[in-house]
């Protein structure tokens, strides 16, 4: 095959994509992926807010958890 002959095929096949017919169902396409793409951002902020939220909670516990034995290591007597 020739350059020339690819050369032919890329041009039909731009025109045959920027025609007239062809651009509303490429826009309805565009518009589509930008839904799609628009969606899994919110879900993957959703899943880090999430992430966040449990993060936050187990610290959280946590530091309650030391501060009651920190507490319970203060009340005691030398003899105990």
């Amino acid at each position: 095959m020739t350059s020339r002959l690819v050369d032919a095929g890329v041009v039909q096949g731009f025109l045959e994509a920027v025609s007239p017919e062809s651009v509303p169902v490429a826009m309805r396409v565009l518009d589509q992926i930008e839904y799609d793409l628009a969606g899994q951002r919110r879900q993957r902020e959703l899943n880090w807010s999430k992430r966040g939220m449990k993060h936050a909670l187990h610290n959280a516990s946590m530091n309650a958890s030391i501060q009651t034995i920190v507490g319970s290591e203060r009340t005691r007597t030398p003899l105990e």
